[in-house]
């Protein structure tokens, strides 16, 4: 106990955590004062550290109170190593999603429609054929000469469809480059002449389109060898390419009137069994001019291209219901392509 006014100075001077502080001088029991407040000190700072270590171990031990939002995980290094190979696993799938979603903007983009299985991702620009699907340089050349800069919505889809061999009813505005949408895979896809007989058939709706055609292409194989043919008279047409031709052609461009004449003869006047690809120009047109016996006309061009490798293409400016119904019904795993409204 420490009574009198030195001793509440000297209590005055004592510091709440246990800091000595200077008693004021003069002051009675001045050295007795200073002693007990050092040993009190001393007292203080040891009962003030046993809480502390108390107070630091609670803190270690509250780990329930750390939260996510803190950005610290608690785990055993058995769980980091989990979750580490579970991060790792889905990159792979995230990549995947985040390139389909680049492409599906880019379809959208251009208004471009695809449906089918295992689709083809379209092309942003002509170089994209030479570097991703080897096309002929000379053919490249022709295209830059043509004055094509970069490939129309249909050409940016419809062509990886057919370079990858697909089976394919497209659709598409007059005037949006359908011609060179089919042409290009075709030679790209003969590779070279061979003297085999038509390889590849090309049927219009009139004569005019099929000249139209014809033209097109013949500038676009210009300095590769393939000969491309047209048909204009059956006699001609007969003699030239029959069974007893010497089969020196590759492309056929014609009507297919025409060729059904010449399929009719007995035996038959031309020779479609080696055609690998069989493209169908404007069917929209063959469809809707009242015409209904094109599709026997059709079925029987099918039945006499008899190669086990040939594939066919329909190419329309409207996508007409009757037309894709008869395509999901004789194509093999086709894929429909349209650009702009449906």
């Amino acid at each position: 106990v420490i009574r009198g006014n030195s001793g509440s100075a000297s209590l005055e001077s004592l510091d709440f955590f246990g800091h000595k502080e200077r008693a004021p001088e003069g002051s009675a029991g001045e050295g007795w004062a200073a002693a007990e407040a050092e040993t009190a000190g001393k007292r203080k700072r040891a009962a003030e550290s046993g809480e502390g270590k108390k107070k630091k171990k609670k803190t270690r031990g509250g780990i329930p109170e750390l939260s996510e939002s803190n950005g610290i995980k608690w785990m055993s290094s058995l769980e980091a190593k989990y979750n580490d190979a579970k991060d790792k696993k889905p990159t792979a799938e995230k990549l995947e999603r985040l390139r389909r979603q680049k492409i599906n903007h880019f379809r959208n983009q251009h208004k471009i429609s695809v449906q089918g299985t295992d689709l083809p991702d379209p092309i942003a620009t002509f170089d994209q054929l030479q570097k991703e699907y080897k096309i002929h340089p000379k053919i490249m050349e022709n295209i830059q000469a043509a004055g094509f800069r970069v490939p129309t919505p249909i050409q940016m889809q419809a062509i990886p469809v057919m370079l990858h061999g697909r089976e394919l009813l497209a659709s598409a505005p007059t005037g949006s480059g359908k011609t060179l949408a089919f042409c290009i895979p075709l030679l790209t896809h003969l590779k070279r002449p061979r003297n085999k007989g038509f390889r590849a058939l090309i049927i219009s709706p009139t004569r005019e389109l099929a000249s139209q055609t014809h033209r097109e292409l013949v500038k676009l194989a210009e300095g590769t060898g393939f000969r491309i043919h047209m048909i204009h008279k059956a006699a001609e047409a007969e003699k030239k390419f029959g069974p007893k031709s010497s089969k020196k052609f590759d492309i056929l461009v014609t009507t297919p009137n025409r060729l059904i004449y010449l399929l009719k003869q007995d035996p038959p006047a031309i020779d479609l069994t080696s055609v690998e690809w069989l493209v169908v120009d404007e069917s929209d047109k063959l469809f809707e001019d009242g015409k209904s016996g094109f599709r026997e006309q059709l079925a029987s061009i099918f039945l006499a291209c008899t190669s086990h490798v040939v594939r066919r293409a329909l190419f329309s400016a409207t996508f007409a219901h009757d037309v894709e119904e008869w395509c999901k019904l004789n194509l093999d795993s086709v894929v429909l392509v349209s650009v702009g409204a449906r």
